[in-house]
């Protein structure tokens, strides 16, 4: 689940997907409507019985933990490490420096469809997003920002269109991923939601659907963040995360949202190759702009890849950040101070979900990539663990009362945030000033960090390298023993 701090994928794709561009009335050129028939009085009843379950471990990858498991129905036997390593979201980073802007995106968070689209291809699967435009309070804003982004999707018009879909596909033998509103949802994890009243916050959650039956009325779901808040913190038993939803309860959750996606197999086979994975890794750890954003030319003041963190780097320092607030304009040094607490904590949460799936997808990109000798790359790799876990906390995602201080970046940011100088005259360099050298050390570990993923960018570089001179080679002796052969024959016929 994506939680309250976090704001939900929903809204977080929804604004990264639009850094530079302007929100076009939606269009049609990526559009295709649907038609499903309501049915009256219907007794049916299906469910996959063989979905294995992913736990999404911390808040902020549901939606990449339903992804393993629709992959994992649809043939391809993946995990969550696997889906972070191949989609290239454990080494995908953003940060925007630019005017009053100052927002680190992390990997999972930025343009979540896009990479999905592209792990379906590299695997031969089709994914279909399906998009309730008119009915739910954010599918017209989520349908305008995929089609900047160039990604098609099937428009639908309320839930029983999406219910007919939902029990077509199950009837095939494929469950279904739903982006909901967890605060509908019955299990008892979703209390603490119910108890705020979070309701209509677009706090935005992913489950699969593995069945139905419509004789006692409900949906069969696989919840990934079941386990992971509060002081229960941990794997579920399958009696927890598989649970029923009534009809009503689940078009109430639904209906707060905006879609669901289907994942398929195209009946043609895998067709992955790894080099092309591995090229895709690449790009994200450079930061390649046509990697990241291919409908936009480079904008100044937004940085992917190993840059993000090096710019961010930048950012941390008295002076700075007294430019920062700056540019913001008018704001009282109570406000000040909140707003540098504040900034503190999002970008730990930020930083924090970014290392996850780092880890992640480091555990297992040697089993998406297997022909790679990968040694270089996962030493380089190594050495950016130790800096991002003294900026993060787990806390900060799955705790609904983290109120910092977890991590040397939190810790650091309050102390200047509500240090006297800062709370009475709104002086950041004066207020700064006893905290510099942990302003310092945060700086060098976000700037080993960025160093880190430009030494695993030159291993795989090599790598790739060493393919093609191996291709160079095996071609050069190929056409060697065709001269050979054809020599041979020419001297026979004379």
């Amino acid at each position: 689940m994506n939680g309250i701090r976090l704001n939900c994928f929903v809204l977080v794709s929804v604004l990264v997907l639009s850094i530079g561009l302007n929100t076009a009335a939606l269009g049609t050129s990526s559009l295709v409507s649907y038609t499903a028939p309501h049915i009256i009085g219907s007794t049916e009843s299906a469910n996959v019985t063989d979905v294995e379950y992913e736990w999404q471990q911390v808040n902020g990858l549901c939606h990449w933990s339903c992804l393993a498991m629709t992959f994992r129905a649809a043939g391809i036997p993946f995990g969550l490490p696997e889906v972070c390593a191949a989609s290239g979201i454990g080494f995908t980073s953003l940060y925007i420096s630019s005017g009053s802007e100052r927002v680190f995106w992390d990997g999972p968070h930025f343009r979540q469809m896009v990479p999905q689209k592209q792990l379906a291809e590299f695997y031969g699967l089709n994914v279909t997003l399906i998009v309730d435009v008119n009915n739910s309070n954010h599918g017209a804003t989520f349908a305008a920002a995929q089609q900047l982004a160039g990604v098609d999707f099937v428009v639908i018009d309320g839930w029983d269109q999406a219910f007919g879909i939902l029990k077509s596909t199950i009837k095939d033998g494929y469950p279904v991923e739903l982006l909901v509103n967890p605060y509908y949802l019955p299990h008892s994890d979703y209390d603490l939601l119910r108890s705020m009243g979070w309701i209509e916050t677009g706090s935005g959650h992913s489950v699969v659907s593995t069945g139905f039956d419509e004789a006692i009325g409900v949906v069969y779901l696989a919840d990934p963040g079941i386990g992971i808040i509060g002081e229960s913190y941990g794997r579920p038993s399958q009696s927890e995360w598989n649970y029923a939803v009534n009809f009503t309860t689940l078009e109430a959750a639904w209906n707060r949202m905006y879609g669901m996606v289907v994942v398929q197999p195209t009946g043609e086979g895998v067709n992955h190759a790894e080099r092309n994975i591995a090229e895709y890794i690449l790009s994200r750890l450079q930061g390649d702009w046509d990697s990241h954003v291919p409908e936009k030319g480079p904008i100044p003041g937004v940085h992917f890849g190993s840059d993000a963190f090096r710019e961010l780097a930048l950012d941390m320092t008295s002076i700075r950040l007294s430019d920062y607030f700056e540019s913001i304009g008018n704001m009282s040094p109570a406000e000040k101070s909140a707003y540098l607490y504040s900034f503190g904590v999002n970008l730990e949460q930020r930083l924090s979900l970014q290392y996850a799936a780092f880890q992640a997808a480091l555990t297992h990109v040697s089993s998406v990539l297997p022909g790679f000798n990968l040694d270089a790359f996962v030493r380089s790799a190594t050495d950016a663990l130790l800096h991002f876990d003294a900026l993060t906390s787990n806390a900060s995602l799955n705790d609904f009362d983290y109120s910092g201080g977890g991590s040397d970046l939190t810790d650091c940011l309050e102390k200047i945030a509500y240090h006297c100088q800062f709370t009475t005259s709104g002086d950041i360099i004066a207020a700064a000033e006893p905290f510099e050298d942990e302003l310092t050390a945060i700086q060098i570990h976000l700037v080993s960090i960025a160093d880190a993923w430009d030494d695993m960018a030159d291993a795989l570089m090599s790598e790739l390298d060493a393919g093609n001179a191996v291709s160079f080679v095996l071609l050069a002796g190929v056409s060697v023993v065709m001269i050979l052969v054809l020599t041979f024959y020419v001297r026979r016929r004379n």
